[in-house]
C-alpha cells in the first residue's frame, strides 16, 4: 500500500509554496481516466472495452483546457509519460469496481501515486475527483481501506450545506457570491451515486489532512445522515465532489432529472474552472509536438449514445486491447 507520513506532507507543503510562484501555463492539458465498459455497454458496443463520458471533456474544454484520455490497460511507462505531459487530472464518476487490474481502479491508483510523489517533490499537480472519482481518492488516502457506505442517492438534485470557513478553501475562495448562493439555496448539484462518505467515517479513518467543505442531505432507507458533498486536501491540490457538475450543461436524457437553468449552468462551471485554473500552475509538457497531437482527445470521435442503453448523451469509446493480458479484470 502507498502510505504517506505527516512529516512528508509538511515537507510537501513547503515545496508547494515554492512551486506556486511559477508563470501561468496558457496551454493546460487535463488527463481524464477511462474506465472499463459495463455489461450493458458491451452488448451495444461489443468492439469496445473502455470509455470516457463526453460531458467531462466538454466541461474541461469549456473552462479553457485540452483533454488527453488516460487509457486503461497500459504499461507503467505509458502512465509515467502521460503524467509528465499533462497538467492536471480528472478522475470521473461511473460504476467501476474498486479492485482488479488494467482497469479504472488500478489506473487511478497509479496516477494518484504519481501525483502524490510529484507534489511532495515540489512539482505542482492538481486532481479533481468526481463522484466515484472522489470516492476512489479517499479510498487511496485511506490506504485502500473501505471508507464509503451504500446510500443510493440517485437522480436527485440537492443544495450544498457549506461548512463554516469554506470560503477560505482552494476550491471555493474564488467563487462569486452569486455562484455560492445558487449552490447553497438551489437544487442544482446532480447526485447519482450508490455510495456516500460520511463525516464521522472520515474522522474515524483518521484522515485529518482532508477538510470537509460541504455536506448534502437526502434521506433514503439506508441513511438520513448528511454525506460529504465536497472536500479538499489541506496541503495538496486535490479536491473531490460527490455530485456531477458536467451533467448540468452536457447531459440531456429526458429520463434524468438534470437541472438546466442558467443559474445551475453558471454554478456548475465553477468546478471545472477550478481544476483548469490549478492546472495552469503546472509546467508539465509533452516531449514533442507529435506525441502531443497523437495523445489528444481530438483523435477520437464521440458517439451519440443517448438513443441506446448507456445513460449518457455522448461517449468516447476505445477499442479493446489486442494483447489479452492487458484486458481489465475485476470482481463484483
Amino acid at each position: 500500500m502507498f502510505q504517506v507520513g505527516s512529516l512528508m506532507l509538511r515537507t510537501a507543503c513547503l515545496c508547494l509554496a515554492a512551486s506556486a510562484v511559477t508563470a501561468e501555463n496558457e496551454r493546460p492539458i487535463i488527463g481524464v481516466i477511462a474506465q472499463e465498459t459495463t455489461e450493458a455497454m458491451e452488448s451495444t458496443f461489443p468492439a469496445y472495452g473502455s470509455f470516457i463520458v463526453a460531458s467531462y471533456v466538454k466541461a474541461i474544454e469549456s473552462s479553457g483546457a485540452r483533454v488527453v484520455p488516460i487509457l486503461i490497460g497500459q504499461t507503467d511507462e505509458y502512465y509515467e509519460e502521460m503524467f509528465q505531459a499533462i497538467n492536471g487530472l480528472v478522475i470521473p464518476g461511473g460504476a467501476a469496481e474498486f479492485n482488479g487490474t488494467n482497469n479504472y481502479y488500478s489506473t487511478s491508483r497509479k496516477m494518484y501515486q504519481l501525483a502524490l510523489r510529484a507534489n511532495m517533490d515540489g512539482d505542482y499537480f492538481p486532481i479533481l475527483g468526481v463522484c466515484l472519482g472522489y470516492e476512489v481518492i479517499l479510498t487511496f488516502a485511506n490506504n485502500e481501506r473501505r471508507i464509503r457506505k451504500e446510500c443510493q442517492v440517485k437522480n436527485v438534485n440537492l443544495p450544498l450545506e457549506f461548512v463554516p470557513g469554506f470560503q477560505n478553501s482552494s476550491l471555493y475562495r474564488d467563487a462569486s457570491d452569486e455562484v455560492i448562493k445558487t449552490l447553497h439555496t438551489k437544487n442544482v448539484t446532480v447526485n447519482w451515486h450508490k455510495w456516500c462518505v460520511y463525516p464521522a467515517d472520515l474522522m474515524q479513518a483518521g484522515l485529518y489532512d482532508w477538510r470537509i467543505l460541504s455536506v448534502s442531505t437526502f434521506a433514503t432507507n439506508l441513511s438520513s445522515n448528511p454525506f460529504i458533498s465536497s472536500i479538499e486536501h489541506t496541503q495538496l491540490p486535490f479536491a473531490g465532489i460527490q455530485f456531477h457538475p458536467e451533467k448540468v450543461s452536457f447531459e440531456w436524457s429526458i429520463k434524468k432529472n438534470y437541472p438546466h437553468s442558467s443559474e445551475a449552468i453558471q454554478a456548475s462551471r465553477h468546478f471545472y474552472d477550478w481544476i483548469v485554473k490549478e492546472a495552469r500552475k503546472s509546467d508539465h509538457y509533452f516531449s514533442n509536438s507529435s506525441l502531443e497531437y497523437e495523445s489528444l482527445i481530438y483523435n477520437y470521435n464521440p458517439t451519440y449514445t443517448d438513443k441506446s442503453r448507456p445513460p449518457y448523451t455522448q461517449m468516447y469509446l476505445f477499442e479493446k486491447p489486442e494483447d489479452p493480458s492487458r484486458a481489465p479484470t475485476w470482481r463484483r
